[in-house]
């Protein structure tokens, strides 16, 4: 009987390399842009930048009007302006304003964190629909801590009316800017209004 000859392994054909791992590209989200009636003000007055839905409210509101590429508004409403204007701060101020025509306006006005010498000043009108659902994205926590900041509370301020410490604050704070596509606090505040948050 015929043995078989051994086969020598370097003859052998080599089995197929498994294809080359190829590790997954990493597509940052887009992040949605800053919609809603806002609009820049500069120190003398001038606007700067607005929206399509500011200059809408601007044509139809009583209290709020453009003159000359001037913003022109009640006077308590630009106290504030000069105020934060001045002082430079990222703590939105909050009025409301009850307009002849549009019924009650909130106006909020915080310092731009990019433009020296800048406000932004943020309007939600009675007319505007919100989106309630928006809401049930943040946390319980989240929508407490974000409607605190919203009425000008400091971080160590919200940490010691909640009994909990700086470092959960900041990770509550961190959660708010990134599911409302913010990078600065006056920014999420100005968005989840826009967004329906009250």
């Amino acid at each position: 009987m015929r043995r078989p000859k051994p086969q020598d392994p370097f003859l052998q054909t080599p089995e197929p390399l498994a294809p080359a791992f190829t590790p997954p590209v990493y597509e940052r989200p887009q992040r949605r842009p800053f919609e809603g009636a806002y609009l820049l003000v500069g120190g003398d007055g001038r606007i700067s930048s607005q929206t399509e839905a500011a200059t809408e409210l601007l044509n139809a509101s009583d209290s709020f009007a453009e003159c000359n590429g001037q913003f022109c508004a009640d006077a308590p409403v630009l106290r504030a302006l000069d105020e934060v204007i001045l002082s430079q701060s990222l703590v939105p101020v909050r009025l409301d304003v009850s307009d002849s025509k549009l019924g009650r306006i909130t106006c909020h006005i915080f310092a731009h964190k990019g433009l020296k010498n800048t406000a932004l000043v943020y309007f939600w009108a009675a007319h505007m629909t919100p989106e309630p659902a928006f809401s049930t994205l943040l946390s319980k926590r989240e929508l407490q801590i974000f409607h605190m900041i919203a009425d000008g509370m400091r971080r160590d301020q919200i940490a010691f009316e909640l009994s909990i410490s700086l470092a959960t604050i900041d990770l509550h704070m961190t959660g708010l800017r990134r599911k409302l596509g913010a990078k600065t606090l006056p920014e999420a505040v100005a968005r989840g209004y826009e967004l329906g948050l009250r």
